[in-house]
């Protein structure tokens, strides 16, 4: 942890917390940046959020063609790709399903793909019926990348920002961090974070009766997957797709990236990858 003065900031967001803390600042000086902070989160958020229904988004999936933002562009020009490399197995069209899973109801047969999102300079349309986009999976790391990006046009040199896990930290500042275990809640792989963000997917924060019916659509032989990349938007897609992908598929999909990364099985065995450096602490 660090030795030097820290002012930290929080606020409601995303449906949980997002939280920044500014190392070697003062309370007096930051409380400016601080407003445009949150001025800047409750924007992207107002882009993104699914379940508001006068969002970006939401104005997307009603009216299905757009002229999208220039921050909704951004989003889906780097989901598509994976969507595209995990073979359909990682899929932002499936928001209907989503909800269904959040509603614990039975989920339907979709014909859709992410080959149904049309991006043709500014606009984006909806090409099938059954399209329905959900960010969930990307927006969060996205949203933590912009506010680093404010903090650091505001001179800020060195911060760590967090949207409900999802963490990047920038400057000369190391923290510990741990993998938390995804049934038993305890931290058991300490690591040092610094100048990278991390994010994790898993199937025991939002689950409807059981572990298999997670909010993440797809194969379940993995309870957790934490990755390490250069951004938060990397980070929090990779970590969906390795963890929706069968286990040999995400094993393969990682090395190909090489990402760093911390998978854990449905029975709790751990699989560290692409030299992932767990911090050895003494018994």
């Amino acid at each position: 942890m660090n030795l030097l003065q820290s002012v930290s900031w929080k606020m409601p967001l995303a449906g949980g917390e997002a939280e920044a803390v500014l190392y070697g600042a003062e309370q007096d000086l930051v409380e400016p940046i601080f407003r445009r902070l949150s001025q800047e989160a409750l924007r992207l958020q107002r882009i993104f959020n699914f379940f508001d229904v006068h969002s970006e988004l939401s104005q997307l999936n009603k009216e299905r063609t757009i002229e999208a933002s220039p921050e909704l562009k951004e989003v889906l020009s780097f989901a598509l790709p994976l969507c595209a490399l995990s073979q359909g197995g990682y899929d932002i069209t499936h928001g209907k399903n989503f909800l269904r899973r959040k509603r614990g109801e039975t989920l339907l047969p979709l014909a859709c793909s992410f080959r149904d999102i049309a991006l043709k300079g500014n606009v984006v349309e909806l090409l099938h019926p059954d399209a329905f986009v959900d960010l969930g999976s990307i927006a969060k790391g996205y949203i933590v990348d912009r506010l680093c990006l404010l903090l650091q046009d505001e001179g800020i040199e060195s911060a760590l920002v967090d949207v409900r896990g999802d963490m990047r930290i920038f400057g000369g500042e190391t923290e510990i961090l741990e993998i938390a275990h995804p049934r038993k809640g305890k931290g058991i792989l300490p690591f040092r974070f610094s100048q990278k963000a991390v994010a994790t997917s898993g199937d025991y924060r939002q689950f409807s009766g059981s572990y298999d019916k997670s909010h993440l659509l797809g194969h379940h032989d993995f309870s957790s997957v934490t990755i390490l990349a250069e951004t938060a938007m990397e980070a929090d897609a990779l970590a969906t797709c390795a963890f929706v992908l069968e286990r040999s598929q995400s094993i393969v999909f990682l090395e190909q990236r090489g990402n760093p990364a911390v998978l854990i099985g449905a029975r709790g065995d751990i699989l560290v990858m692409n030299g992932f450096e767990k911090l050895e602490v003494p018994s």
